[in-house]
């Protein structure tokens, strides 16, 4: 008796197949947003980090303050600029902005806390000899922020800036 060999697969075994395809593309999408959720943080961080120190440079080289200021009141994530500063503290309206920085993600969430003068403050002001008039924290991190991907910039008295990488909340 002569049998026919059947060659392929049945049915069943593709949807068996195909069920598991999807299940693991699933978990490795949602996987990949949530990574580029939390890392999307890393560019702004690093823009603000480059104004600071613009800022102080700026400060070093003219001689006179220069100051990183939210763009709109406290909101730093509607973005910043760096403004030269006449030595009395005022806006230098004849110099241009040195830098703006807007088009943030529209989810990051900033936290300030910036002490001037024993005072607080939303501004950052370096002063001529490099040290920071103003000092404090900034806290940035994307919602539904996972694992360690919460940063902090600090500020120091010396006008140099300390990046800390933390939990996020």
């Amino acid at each position: 008796m002569l049998y026919n060999k059947q060659q392929g697969f049945t049915l069943i075994e593709l949807m068996v197949v195909t069920s598991i395809i999807a299940i693991f593309i699933g978990m490795a999408a949602n996987g990949f947003s949530s990574t580029t959720a939390n890392n999307s943080a890393a560019p702004t961080v690093k823009a603000l980090e480059e104004s600071i120190t613009l800022a102080r440079s700026e400060a070093i080289t003219r001689g006179v303050p220069v100051q990183v200021i939210p763009i709109t009141g406290a909101d730093w994530a509607q973005g910043w600029r760096v403004n030269v500063l006449n030595p009395n503290k005022t806006q230098n309206k004849s110099i241009p902005t040195l830098r703006e920085h807007t088009g943030l993600p529209n989810r990051t969430i900033f936290n300030s806390t910036f002490i001037n003068l024993g005072s607080a403050s939303t501004q950052l002001i370096m002063e001529p000899s490099g040290r920071a008039q103003s000092i404090g924290t900034i806290d940035i991190r994307m919602p539904n922020c996972t694992g360690n991907n919460r940063y902090q910039l600090n500020v120091l008295i010396s006008g140099m800036i300390d990046i800390d990488r933390t939990t996020c909340p």
